[in-house]
């Protein structure tokens, strides 16, 4: 597929952005701009045409949240039938609808080997590159291109912490110690949602 191929041959990690050639050592401005046209293109940017056109429905029809509660964080578990690229953990309340949101994402979490970045974690390493770039041109895009990008790079984006070591809302919790419920999202790699569990600590079900 294009989009893994894309990620494996041409994503530099260490700058957060993408070469245009193969054999690039590190990110550029037209490797990282021709590779989110490709995003584009696949229906993963929200906020898009291409995504209302390919995913549109299937996103209007979210899978149904199943709720769960648990004596203590290290109960949770995930659907063992579920696939998914990658998991988005939610203090609280998640965002609404298909939108840039990282008020009360507290991490993001890669399952498997595929290269696919979450739409969160690539917005927040294309960020990292252009805020360290010493480009200011490329040959067909800029800095300041690269910003207007449907990624909403303009707004402040925090820091969310990324993992590869599957769901461990134990440690998420001692984290965040005052939290009593986190919304788990699992997404595919074209970021549609494949299931949403919420998780709830049993001992206070009671509270709002």
């Amino acid at each position: 597929m294009y989009l893994t191929l894309r990620y494996r041959r041409f994503f530099r990690p260490a700058e957060g952005g993408f070469s245009l050639y193969t054999t690039g050592t590190g990110g550029d401005l037209d490797g990282t701009d021709n590779a989110l046209g490709l995003l584009r293109a696949t229906g993963s940017l929200p906020g898009t045409w291409e995504r209302d056109r390919l995913w549109g429905r299937i996103l209007a029809e979210a899978p149904p949240l199943i709720r769960r509660e648990v004596r203590d964080w290290g109960d949770a578990s995930l659907p063992g039938v579920a696939e998914a690229n990658s998991l988005r953990v939610y203090k609280g309340v998640p965002p609404i609808g298909d939108a840039y949101d990282d008020t009360n994402l507290v991490q993001i979490i890669h399952t498997g080997d595929s290269p696919v970045l979450d739409v969160m974690d690539l917005r927040q390493c294309i960020a990292r590159f252009i805020a360290t770039s010493q480009q200011a041109f490329g040959n067909w895009t800029s800095k300041e291109s690269l910003l207007e990008r449907p990624l909403e790079l303009r707004r402040q984006i925090r820091v969310i912490p990324v993992s590869r070591n599957g769901l461990d809302l134990a440690r998420i919790g001692k984290d965040h110690p005052g939290a009593w419920r986190f919304h788990v999202i699992g997404y595919d790699i074209f970021q549609v949602p494949v299931f949403r569990l919420e998780f709830v600590l049993s001992a206070l079900k009671s509270q709002p």
